[in-house]
């Protein structure tokens, strides 16, 4: 797994429409829904005429923790919904994310913190989910 300030990839062993399966299932039992789902792939097919390697993003929130937000610190914008995109890479799959405790998210706000850092524990569970090979190794790159 690597990390940049803002966003987290994964490179899964997963073939992409698999990996996509997994995902799917996995955001899902992680408390995560998904609010819309783009084949990037096919957007550009059918708009400029162009292949490309299939890429699909899914745009998540996570509804439990958007309520705790609102009730507790009235503007929080960590609990948006965020996109996960799943792209093909050869046989296999890179996954990416954001990385809502990166620097600058919640400066100050004990909520916002609580709530980033709650968000991102989730993002890395599923990340290791789909990985194909159990809990990855985390590389932090600033």
């Amino acid at each position: 797994m690597q990390e940049q300030r803002n966003m987290i990839s994964v490179h899964s062993r997963l073939p992409f429409d698999y990996c996509s399966s997994v995902l799917r299932e996995t955001l899902r039992q992680s408390g995560l829904e998904v609010v819309s789902e783009l084949a990037v792939h096919r957007e550009v097919q059918r708009k400029l005429g162009l292949p490309v390697s299939k890429c699909t993003v899914f745009t998540v929130w996570d509804p439990l923790l958007m309520y705790h937000a609102l009730t507790a610190e009235k503007e929080l914008p960590y609990c948006a919904p965020f996109n996960i995109a799943v792209c093909e890479d050869g046989p296999w799959s890179t996954v990416l994310a954001p990385r809502p405790s990166g620097p600058g998210f919640g400066a100050g706000q004990v909520g916002a913190t609580l709530i980033a850092r709650t968000t991102e524990g989730k993002i890395m569970k599923i990340l290791a989910s789909v990985s194909g090979a159990g809990a990855p190794k985390v590389a932090l790159r600033l």
